[in-house]
């Protein structure tokens, strides 16, 4: 498996495309890019056209090439599964909103007939960077969530290697209910958690940790991934932020590394870095002592801003790939 051997040598890059991303085109598109760049894992919505359309892509590519597929799935409310609403009668159509969005799912009306603002609702993957900005807030953001029996339709897809478990609250208790649906379909496949562990106190998601590493050993054929997520959806490749954003993911990553070394020192897993990163994060991290630790990075709103603008001239756009990946296999 591509992206466990990149966790073992401690440099697995993870393109997100996004829980709640569900342009199939555009994500087969993304995913081919990041893949020829030297991403080792593609990290998807639970949705069957674009589960169908990356894997029918990465088939395209040769073996070298070809990374872990892996699907998330949302445990509890989660911001990385809603899409953005609009209440048609508070809209004023001012364009405000616009220019923020990294994949230019909004745009102004073209016919009288249509609502007052176009959302391309697939394109929509739920940064809400578009809410601050609506003076008469028109804007929400909704859940997402999966269908289960489509969902395990997916994950019995052999191509999906790998499954991302991502949660708010880290309650262990939500856990039955989880796994008495999904259980059975994530038998064999590399299991990851994605969660904020600096968002609340090491008595709250360690009993959840020490219930995944259970079973994982039992279940699983690679040891449990913990992803630390500094702030969900949060990158930015210039300008106000770029390093505060892969900082405070670090620093997290961190912590959480010392509180499993006093706490869980049977704990043999790995810790990616998720939440802010672009490619200032290598750089930092070099300079850090978690550097020894971290396995790899996940990056999503900065690896699309990296090439979206370039998704048509293929060439060109995994030159600009290339150099984000590398960013972090030299750090």
């Amino acid at each position: 498996m591509p992206f466990l051997h990149a966790l073992q040598r401690r440099q697995a890059f993870k393109l997100i495309i996004g829980g709640s991303f569900t342009d199939a085109a555009k994500a087969a598109q993304l995913a081919t890019i990041y893949a020829k760049a030297g991403a080792t894992c593609i990290d998807m919505a639970p949705d069957n056209d674009v589960a169908l359309a990356v894997v029918k892509a990465m088939e395209a590519l040769p073996t070298a090439q070809q990374p872990s597929l892996m699907v998330s799935l949302p445990l509890d409310p989660d911001p990385h599964f809603q899409k953005i609403k609009l209440a048609e009668p508070d809209c004023i159509t001012c364009g405000a909103c616009i220019p923020i969005c990294p994949t230019q799912a909004l745009g102004l009306p073209v016919a009288p007939t249509d609502p007052p603002l176009t959302i391309n609702q697939p394109l929509c993957y739920g940064c809400g960077r578009c809410l601050p900005l609506c003076p008469t807030e028109a804007l929400s953001l909704l859940p997402n969530h999966p269908n289960p029996q489509p969902t395990l339709d997916l994950l019995a897809n052999p191509a999906i290697t790998a499954v991302e478990i991502h949660t708010t609250h880290a309650d262990p208790a939500l856990l039955p209910e989880f796994l008495g649906v999904y259980g059975d379909a994530l038998k064999g496949k590399l299991i990851a958690i994605c969660f904020r562990p600096q968002a609340m106190a090491p008595a709250l998601w360690l009993p959840f940790i020490q219930h995944w590493q259970t079973w994982v050993a039992q279940h699983s054929p690679a040891p449990l991934v913990i992803q630390v997520d500094g702030n969900p959806m949060s990158g930015t490749h210039n300008g106000f932020g770029a390093n505060e954003a892969p900082v405070a993911a670090i620093q997290a990553a961190w912590q959480c590394h010392q509180v499993l070394k006093d706490q869980y020192p049977t704990f043999d897993g790995f810790i990616t870095l998720s939440g802010g990163m672009n490619q200032h994060t290598g750089p930092l991290l070099a300079n850090h002592p978690v550097n020894k630790v971290v396995a790899g990075i996940g990056v999503g709103t900065v690896a699309r801003q990296w090439v979206w603008h370039h998704l048509n001239s293929p060439s060109q756009a995994v030159q600009q790939a290339h150099l984000l990946v590398n960013t972090f296999a030299n750090h």
